[in-house]
Protein backbone atom coordinates (compact mmCIF):
# COMPACT_ATOMS: atom_id res chain seq x y z
CA UNK A 1 0.00 0.00 0.00
CA UNK A 2 1.42 3.67 -0.90
CA UNK A 3 1.64 5.75 1.87
CA UNK A 4 -0.86 8.77 0.09
CA UNK A 5 -3.40 5.69 -0.15
CA UNK A 6 -2.93 5.10 3.31
CA UNK A 7 -3.07 8.23 4.76
CA UNK A 8 -6.84 8.51 2.37
CA UNK A 9 -7.48 6.01 4.25
CA UNK A 10 -6.88 6.83 7.72
CA UNK A 11 -8.82 10.23 6.68
CA UNK A 12 -11.68 8.50 5.90
CA UNK A 13 -11.36 6.57 9.49
CA UNK A 14 -10.97 9.35 11.60
CA UNK A 15 -13.67 11.27 9.45
CA UNK A 16 -16.09 8.54 10.42
CA UNK A 17 -14.65 8.35 14.13
CA UNK A 18 -15.47 11.75 14.71
CA UNK A 19 -19.33 11.62 13.01
CA UNK A 20 -20.03 8.50 15.44
CA UNK A 21 -23.76 7.42 15.05
CA UNK A 22 -24.71 10.85 14.42
CA UNK A 23 -23.43 10.07 10.34
CA UNK A 24 -26.04 7.87 10.11
CA UNK A 25 -28.88 9.08 11.44
CA UNK A 26 -28.85 13.06 11.40
CA UNK A 27 -25.22 14.15 8.84
CA UNK A 28 -26.04 14.30 5.44
CA UNK A 29 -24.48 17.27 4.46
CA UNK A 30 -20.67 15.91 3.98
CA UNK A 31 -19.19 19.03 5.15
CA UNK A 32 -20.05 17.81 8.74
CA UNK A 33 -17.83 15.07 8.59
CA UNK A 34 -14.97 17.07 8.82
CA UNK A 35 -13.61 17.32 12.59
CA UNK A 36 -13.83 20.84 13.74
CA UNK A 37 -14.81 21.05 16.78
CA UNK A 38 -12.82 20.41 20.47
CA UNK A 39 -15.23 17.31 21.21
CA UNK A 40 -14.21 15.92 17.85
CA UNK A 41 -10.43 16.70 18.06
CA UNK A 42 -10.75 14.99 21.49
CA UNK A 43 -12.71 11.91 20.81
CA UNK A 44 -10.17 11.46 17.86
CA UNK A 45 -6.98 11.81 20.54
CA UNK A 46 -9.18 9.43 23.24
CA UNK A 47 -9.13 6.75 20.95
CA UNK A 48 -6.33 4.26 22.45
CA UNK A 49 -7.91 1.07 22.52
CA UNK A 50 -7.66 1.26 18.49
CA UNK A 51 -5.19 3.80 17.58
CA UNK A 52 -3.69 6.49 19.79
CA UNK A 53 -1.48 4.31 22.52
CA UNK A 54 -0.52 1.34 20.98
CA UNK A 55 3.15 0.21 20.48
CA UNK A 56 3.05 -2.22 17.79
CA UNK A 57 6.06 -4.09 18.38
CA UNK A 58 7.90 -7.52 17.45
CA UNK A 59 11.17 -6.54 18.58
CA UNK A 60 10.44 -8.07 21.75
CA UNK A 61 10.96 -11.03 20.90
CA UNK A 62 14.09 -10.34 19.08
CA UNK A 63 15.62 -9.61 22.94
CA UNK A 64 17.41 -11.68 25.48
CA UNK A 65 14.32 -11.27 27.62
CA UNK A 66 12.50 -14.26 25.90
CA UNK A 67 13.07 -18.59 25.16
CA UNK A 68 10.75 -19.66 23.16
CA UNK A 69 10.57 -23.98 23.11
CA UNK A 70 10.51 -25.98 19.70
CA UNK A 71 6.51 -25.36 18.40
CA UNK A 72 6.39 -22.19 20.42
CA UNK A 73 5.71 -20.90 17.12
CA UNK A 74 3.39 -21.81 14.72
CA UNK A 75 4.66 -22.76 11.50
CA UNK A 76 2.47 -20.32 9.45
CA UNK A 77 3.67 -17.35 11.89
CA UNK A 78 6.52 -16.59 9.21
CA UNK A 79 6.76 -13.21 11.12
CA UNK A 80 7.01 -14.26 14.30
CA UNK A 81 9.67 -16.47 13.00
CA UNK A 82 11.41 -14.69 11.72
CA UNK A 83 11.46 -11.79 14.30
CA UNK A 84 12.57 -14.17 16.96
CA UNK A 85 15.28 -15.82 14.12
CA UNK A 86 17.10 -12.34 13.40
CA UNK A 87 16.44 -12.56 9.58
CA UNK A 88 17.60 -10.04 7.61
CA UNK A 89 13.99 -9.34 6.01
CA UNK A 90 11.24 -9.97 8.48
CA UNK A 91 7.98 -9.43 6.30
CA UNK A 92 7.13 -10.63 3.44
CA UNK A 93 7.85 -8.58 -0.24
CA UNK A 94 5.51 -5.70 -0.17
CA UNK A 95 3.81 -6.56 3.82
CA UNK A 96 3.26 -3.64 5.53
CA UNK A 97 4.85 -3.55 8.36
CA UNK A 98 2.34 -3.00 11.42
CA UNK A 99 4.60 -1.46 13.30
CA UNK A 100 5.07 1.11 10.20
CA UNK A 101 1.19 1.37 9.91
CA UNK A 102 0.70 2.03 13.39
CA UNK A 103 3.09 4.82 14.39
CA UNK A 104 2.14 6.71 10.50
CA UNK A 105 -1.69 6.44 11.36
CA UNK A 106 -0.83 7.95 14.80
CA UNK A 107 0.78 10.63 13.42
CA UNK A 108 -1.93 11.50 10.80
CA UNK A 109 -4.47 11.63 13.65
CA UNK A 110 -2.08 14.04 15.61
CA UNK A 111 -1.55 16.55 12.72
CA UNK A 112 -5.53 16.55 11.80
CA UNK A 113 -6.13 17.99 15.24
CA UNK A 114 -2.91 19.91 15.19
CA UNK A 115 -3.94 21.79 12.39
CA UNK A 116 -7.74 21.71 13.52
CA UNK A 117 -6.98 23.28 16.36
CA UNK A 118 -5.81 26.61 14.11
CA UNK A 119 -8.90 27.45 14.10
CA UNK A 120 -10.10 27.35 18.00
CA UNK A 121 -7.65 29.10 19.55
CA UNK A 122 -9.71 30.49 21.84
CA UNK A 123 -11.49 27.70 23.19
CA UNK A 124 -10.79 26.80 26.50
CA UNK A 125 -8.82 23.59 25.71
CA UNK A 126 -6.86 24.47 23.41
CA UNK A 127 -3.57 24.28 25.16
CA UNK A 128 -3.83 20.77 26.40
CA UNK A 129 -5.44 19.18 23.05
CA UNK A 130 -2.23 20.92 21.33
CA UNK A 131 -0.08 19.48 24.01
CA UNK A 132 -1.44 16.09 23.50
CA UNK A 133 -1.38 15.75 19.79
CA UNK A 134 2.47 17.23 20.16
CA UNK A 135 3.27 14.42 22.61
CA UNK A 136 1.53 11.64 20.46
CA UNK A 137 3.27 13.15 17.30
CA UNK A 138 6.49 12.87 18.87
CA UNK A 139 5.43 9.46 20.51
CA UNK A 140 4.84 7.69 17.15
CA UNK A 141 7.97 9.44 15.64
CA UNK A 142 9.82 8.03 18.37
CA UNK A 143 8.99 4.72 18.31
CA UNK A 144 9.31 4.17 14.53
CA UNK A 145 12.99 5.29 14.90
CA UNK A 146 13.71 2.86 17.62
CA UNK A 147 12.99 0.32 15.01
CA UNK A 148 13.69 1.27 11.28
CA UNK A 149 16.46 4.19 12.04
CA UNK A 150 20.19 2.89 13.23
CA UNK A 151 20.65 3.54 16.50
CA UNK A 152 21.52 7.26 17.95
CA UNK A 153 24.91 7.71 18.18
CA UNK A 154 25.81 11.16 19.38
CA UNK A 155 28.94 11.75 16.95
CA UNK A 156 27.38 10.13 13.86
CA UNK A 157 23.99 11.69 14.20
CA UNK A 158 24.25 14.05 11.27
CA UNK A 159 25.59 10.96 9.02
CA UNK A 160 22.95 8.41 10.06
CA UNK A 161 19.38 8.61 8.40
CA UNK A 162 16.23 9.17 9.93
CA UNK A 163 12.67 8.16 9.30
CA UNK A 164 10.51 10.59 7.42
CA UNK A 165 9.41 13.16 9.68
CA UNK A 166 5.26 14.04 8.99
CA UNK A 167 4.21 17.54 10.43
CA UNK A 168 1.07 17.97 8.21
CA UNK A 169 -1.83 16.18 7.55
CA UNK A 170 -1.57 16.60 3.50
CA UNK A 171 -1.27 13.07 2.12
CA UNK A 172 -0.07 14.36 -1.09
CA UNK A 173 3.13 15.92 1.04
CA UNK A 174 6.32 14.11 -0.14
CA UNK A 175 8.58 11.99 2.06
CA UNK A 176 11.98 11.63 2.80
CA UNK A 177 14.53 10.57 5.15
CA UNK A 178 16.16 13.35 7.12
CA UNK A 179 19.23 12.86 8.99
CA UNK A 180 18.82 11.19 12.62
CA UNK A 181 19.92 14.47 14.32
CA UNK A 182 16.69 16.30 12.52
CA UNK A 183 14.29 13.55 13.53
CA UNK A 184 15.21 13.57 17.25
CA UNK A 185 15.60 17.36 17.14
CA UNK A 186 11.54 18.20 16.05
CA UNK A 187 10.83 14.86 18.72
CA UNK A 188 12.22 17.32 21.50
CA UNK A 189 10.59 20.60 19.90
CA UNK A 190 7.18 18.83 20.46
CA UNK A 191 7.77 17.22 23.55
CA UNK A 192 9.29 20.35 24.78
CA UNK A 193 6.36 22.13 24.03
CA UNK A 194 4.19 19.70 25.33
CA UNK A 195 5.55 20.48 28.49
CA UNK A 196 4.69 24.07 28.97
CA UNK A 197 1.07 23.39 27.63
CA UNK A 198 -0.01 19.98 29.16
CA UNK A 199 -1.47 19.79 32.80
CA UNK A 200 0.04 18.51 35.36
CA UNK A 201 -1.70 15.16 35.67
CA UNK A 202 -5.15 13.99 34.24
CA UNK A 203 -8.00 11.64 35.40
CA UNK A 204 -7.57 9.67 32.41
CA UNK A 205 -4.41 7.87 31.91
CA UNK A 206 -4.99 7.24 28.11
CA UNK A 207 -4.12 11.16 27.97
CA UNK A 208 -0.80 12.72 28.06
CA UNK A 209 -0.10 15.16 30.99
CA UNK A 210 3.11 17.35 32.08
CA UNK A 211 4.18 14.43 34.08
CA UNK A 212 4.07 12.17 30.95
CA UNK A 213 5.68 14.38 28.77
CA UNK A 214 8.98 15.11 31.36
CA UNK A 215 8.93 11.12 31.56
CA UNK A 216 8.96 10.43 28.05
CA UNK A 217 11.44 13.47 27.25
CA UNK A 218 13.95 11.52 29.65
CA UNK A 219 14.10 8.58 27.60
CA UNK A 220 13.93 10.26 24.69
CA UNK A 221 17.60 11.56 26.46
CA UNK A 222 18.30 8.25 27.67
CA UNK A 223 18.51 6.69 24.09
CA UNK A 224 20.20 9.94 22.99
CA UNK A 225 22.85 9.27 25.65
CA UNK A 226 22.12 12.57 27.09
CA UNK A 227 22.94 11.98 30.74
CA UNK A 228 22.53 15.26 32.16
CA UNK A 229 18.84 16.09 30.50
CA UNK A 230 17.81 12.80 31.13
CA UNK A 231 18.62 13.46 34.89
CA UNK A 232 17.10 16.81 34.76
CA UNK A 233 13.84 15.68 32.93
CA UNK A 234 13.25 12.78 35.58
CA UNK A 235 13.37 15.31 38.32
CA UNK A 236 10.86 17.17 36.52
CA UNK A 237 8.93 14.42 36.19
CA UNK A 238 9.38 13.05 39.92
CA UNK A 239 8.42 15.86 40.97
CA UNK A 240 4.65 15.48 39.80
CA UNK A 241 4.25 11.65 40.11
CA UNK A 242 6.45 9.17 42.37
CA UNK A 243 4.39 6.55 43.58
CA UNK A 244 5.78 2.88 43.07
CA UNK A 245 4.14 -0.32 44.13
CA UNK A 246 5.15 -2.50 46.96
CA UNK A 247 5.10 -5.79 45.88
CA UNK A 248 4.72 -6.99 49.46
CA UNK A 249 1.50 -6.02 48.89
CA UNK A 250 0.64 -8.28 46.37
CA UNK A 251 -0.54 -11.87 45.90
CA UNK A 252 1.44 -13.55 43.87
CA UNK A 253 -0.69 -16.97 43.39
CA UNK A 254 -2.82 -15.31 40.92
CA UNK A 255 -3.23 -15.76 37.30
CA UNK A 256 -2.73 -11.96 36.73
CA UNK A 257 -0.86 -10.19 39.21
CA UNK A 258 -1.86 -6.38 38.37
CA UNK A 259 -5.93 -5.30 37.43
CA UNK A 260 -6.68 -3.24 34.72
CA UNK A 261 -5.96 0.52 35.68
CA UNK A 262 -8.41 2.19 33.81
CA UNK A 263 -10.57 0.68 36.78
CA UNK A 264 -8.05 0.05 38.86
CA UNK A 265 -6.08 3.01 39.60
CA UNK A 266 -1.78 2.02 39.55
CA UNK A 267 0.40 4.85 41.15
CA UNK A 268 3.33 4.10 39.14
CA UNK A 269 1.27 4.48 35.60
CA UNK A 270 1.80 8.04 34.10
CA UNK A 271 0.74 7.38 31.06
CA UNK A 272 -1.41 4.26 29.55
CA UNK A 273 0.90 2.69 26.39
CA UNK A 274 -0.08 -1.39 24.86
CA UNK A 275 1.56 -3.18 23.07
CA UNK A 276 1.44 -6.90 21.73
CA UNK A 277 3.99 -9.02 20.50
CA UNK A 278 1.02 -11.39 18.61
CA UNK A 279 1.37 -15.05 19.97
CA UNK A 280 3.92 -14.51 21.74
CA UNK A 281 3.06 -12.51 24.67
CA UNK A 282 0.50 -15.36 25.95
CA UNK A 283 2.04 -18.75 24.86
CA UNK A 284 2.60 -20.57 27.09
CA UNK A 285 5.88 -22.18 25.39
CA UNK A 286 6.90 -18.64 25.69
CA UNK A 287 9.21 -18.04 29.18
CA UNK A 288 11.55 -15.39 30.52
CA UNK A 289 14.94 -16.05 29.71
CA UNK A 290 16.80 -18.74 32.21
CA UNK A 291 19.84 -15.92 33.07
CA UNK A 292 17.28 -13.38 33.57
CA UNK A 293 14.99 -15.62 35.66
CA UNK A 294 18.15 -16.75 38.21
CA UNK A 295 19.52 -12.71 38.45
CA UNK A 296 16.35 -12.46 40.94
CA UNK A 297 18.02 -12.77 44.35
CA UNK A 298 16.34 -14.48 47.15
CA UNK A 299 13.55 -12.33 48.63
CA UNK A 300 13.22 -10.78 45.69
CA UNK A 301 9.41 -10.58 45.16
CA UNK A 302 9.09 -10.05 41.49
CA UNK A 303 10.48 -13.62 40.55
CA UNK A 304 6.80 -14.71 42.09
CA UNK A 305 5.17 -11.47 41.07
CA UNK A 306 6.05 -11.40 37.50
CA UNK A 307 6.60 -15.17 36.92
CA UNK A 308 3.94 -18.54 37.65
CA UNK A 309 6.38 -21.72 38.07
CA UNK A 310 6.69 -22.52 34.25
CA UNK A 311 8.71 -19.54 34.08
CA UNK A 312 5.53 -17.86 31.95
CA UNK A 313 5.24 -13.72 32.39
CA UNK A 314 1.88 -12.99 34.72
CA UNK A 315 2.18 -9.41 35.51
CA UNK A 316 1.48 -6.82 32.64
CA UNK A 317 0.52 -3.40 34.25
CA UNK A 318 -2.57 -3.77 31.80
CA UNK A 319 -4.04 -6.89 33.57
CA UNK A 320 -3.99 -8.82 30.47
CA UNK A 321 -1.41 -11.44 28.99
CA UNK A 322 -2.32 -10.42 25.86
CA UNK A 323 -1.65 -6.62 26.27
CA UNK A 324 1.69 -5.72 27.46
CA UNK A 325 2.79 -1.97 29.19
CA UNK A 326 4.00 0.12 27.10
CA UNK A 327 3.58 3.17 28.65
CA UNK A 328 5.43 5.72 31.16
CA UNK A 329 5.68 4.30 34.43
CA UNK A 330 7.51 5.82 37.71
CA UNK A 331 9.63 2.39 38.31
CA UNK A 332 11.13 2.85 35.02
CA UNK A 333 11.97 6.75 35.82
CA UNK A 334 13.77 5.77 39.05
CA UNK A 335 16.13 3.57 36.98
CA UNK A 336 16.58 6.37 34.65
CA UNK A 337 17.45 8.67 37.35
CA UNK A 338 19.48 6.02 38.79
CA UNK A 339 21.74 5.39 35.61
CA UNK A 340 21.99 9.04 34.73
CA UNK A 341 23.82 9.97 38.24
CA UNK A 342 26.07 6.59 37.98
CA UNK A 343 27.46 8.23 34.74
CA UNK A 344 27.56 11.69 35.73
CA UNK A 345 29.69 10.35 38.71
CA UNK A 346 26.85 10.94 41.27
CA UNK A 347 27.02 7.59 42.73
CA UNK A 348 25.07 8.47 45.90
CA UNK A 349 22.16 9.57 44.15
CA UNK A 350 22.01 6.54 41.96
CA UNK A 351 21.74 4.34 45.15
CA UNK A 352 19.27 6.45 47.28
CA UNK A 353 16.96 5.87 43.82
CA UNK A 354 17.48 2.53 43.17
CA UNK A 355 17.04 1.58 47.37
CA UNK A 356 14.06 3.69 46.63
CA UNK A 357 12.83 1.19 44.39
CA UNK A 358 14.02 -2.00 45.36
CA UNK A 359 12.58 -1.49 49.52
CA UNK A 360 9.27 -1.95 47.49
CA UNK A 361 10.31 -5.03 45.26
CA UNK A 362 12.03 -6.86 48.08
CA UNK A 363 10.59 -8.84 51.36
CA UNK A 364 11.42 -6.83 54.68
CA UNK A 365 15.21 -7.47 55.76
CA UNK A 366 15.68 -8.96 52.27
CA UNK A 367 17.06 -5.45 50.67
CA UNK A 368 20.68 -6.01 49.32
CA UNK A 369 23.06 -3.59 51.10
CA UNK A 370 24.52 -1.28 48.43
CA UNK A 371 26.94 0.63 50.25
CA UNK A 372 29.92 -0.76 48.32
CA UNK A 373 29.10 -0.27 44.87
CA UNK A 374 30.39 2.83 42.61
CA UNK A 375 31.56 3.61 39.46
CA UNK A 376 31.03 0.71 36.69
CA UNK A 377 29.80 -1.52 39.34
CA UNK A 378 26.84 0.49 39.90
CA UNK A 379 26.46 0.89 36.43
CA UNK A 380 26.59 -2.81 35.79
CA UNK A 381 23.55 -3.46 38.74
CA UNK A 382 21.76 -0.50 37.80
CA UNK A 383 21.61 -2.03 34.01
CA UNK A 384 20.47 -5.42 35.21
CA UNK A 385 17.95 -3.65 37.27
CA UNK A 386 16.59 -2.40 34.08
CA UNK A 387 16.25 -5.87 32.83
CA UNK A 388 14.83 -7.09 36.05
CA UNK A 389 12.24 -4.48 36.57
CA UNK A 390 10.95 -3.33 33.08
CA UNK A 391 10.21 -6.92 31.62
CA UNK A 392 8.68 -7.18 28.40
CA UNK A 393 7.93 -3.02 28.31
CA UNK A 394 9.65 -2.67 25.23
CA UNK A 395 12.67 -1.43 26.25
CA UNK A 396 15.58 -3.72 26.30
CA UNK A 397 15.51 -3.57 22.27
CA UNK A 398 16.42 0.33 22.64
CA UNK A 399 18.27 -0.76 25.29
CA UNK A 400 20.25 -3.16 23.63
CA UNK A 401 21.18 -0.81 20.59
CA UNK A 402 22.14 1.74 22.83
CA UNK A 403 24.28 0.06 25.05
CA UNK A 404 26.22 -2.31 22.37
CA UNK A 405 28.02 0.81 21.43
CA UNK A 406 29.72 0.66 24.46
CA UNK A 407 32.36 -2.35 24.01
CA UNK A 408 32.05 -3.20 27.52
CA UNK A 409 28.64 -3.81 27.85
CA UNK A 410 27.57 -5.31 24.14
CA UNK A 411 25.91 -8.42 23.92
CA UNK A 412 26.12 -10.91 21.24
CA UNK A 413 22.47 -13.09 21.42
CA UNK A 414 22.49 -16.69 20.51
CA UNK A 415 19.14 -19.20 20.49
CA UNK A 416 18.58 -22.37 19.15
CA UNK A 417 14.93 -23.29 18.13
CA UNK A 418 13.81 -25.65 16.00
CA UNK A 419 17.24 -27.28 15.49
CA UNK A 420 19.00 -24.40 14.26
CA UNK A 421 21.07 -21.82 15.74
CA UNK A 422 21.10 -17.87 15.50
CA UNK A 423 23.39 -15.48 16.63
CA UNK A 424 22.88 -11.79 16.65
CA UNK A 425 26.31 -9.69 16.97
CA UNK A 426 26.17 -6.14 18.79
CA UNK A 427 25.83 -3.30 15.88
CA UNK A 428 24.65 -5.51 13.36
CA UNK A 429 22.70 -4.49 10.51
CA UNK A 430 19.41 -6.37 11.25
CA UNK A 431 18.92 -3.97 14.64
CA UNK A 432 17.61 -1.81 12.41
CA UNK A 433 14.62 -2.76 10.09
CA UNK A 434 14.05 -2.70 6.94
CA UNK A 435 11.96 0.19 5.43
CA UNK A 436 8.41 -1.04 3.97
CA UNK A 437 9.28 -1.97 -0.03
CA UNK A 438 6.08 0.28 -1.28
CA UNK A 439 7.57 3.12 0.55
CA UNK A 440 11.24 2.65 -1.09
CA UNK A 441 8.90 2.11 -4.88
CA UNK A 442 6.73 5.44 -4.04
CA UNK A 443 9.05 8.10 -2.86
CA UNK A 444 12.60 6.92 -3.71
CA UNK A 445 13.79 6.51 -0.07
CA UNK A 446 17.35 4.71 0.52
CA UNK A 447 16.91 1.39 2.01
CA UNK A 448 18.30 0.66 5.14
CA UNK A 449 21.69 -1.81 4.35
CA UNK A 450 21.62 -5.59 4.71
Amino acid sequence: MKMKRFLLILACGSLLLACGKEFLDERPNRALMVPSTAEDFQALLDNYVDVMNWVTTGSQSCTDEVSIANGGLAPHSVVEINFYTWQERLYLPHQMPSEWQAAYQQIYYANVVLEGLEKIKEHQSYASLRGSALFFRAWAHFNLLQLFAPPYEPDRADDLLGIPIRLAADINEKASRPPLSQCYAQILKDITEATELLPEKTNLINRPSKAAAWAFLARVHLVRQDYLAALEATDRALSLQSGLVDYATINASGSQAFADPIVTPNPEIIFYGLATISGVSSNALVRVDSFLYEAYQVGDLRKTVLFNANRNFKASYLGRASRLFAGLATDELYLIRAESATRLKQDSKARKDLLTLLEKRYQPGKLPNLDGLSGAALLDYILLERRKELYLRGLRWPDLRRLNQDPQRAVTLRRQFNGKSYELPPRDLRYTMLLPESEIEAYGLEQNPR
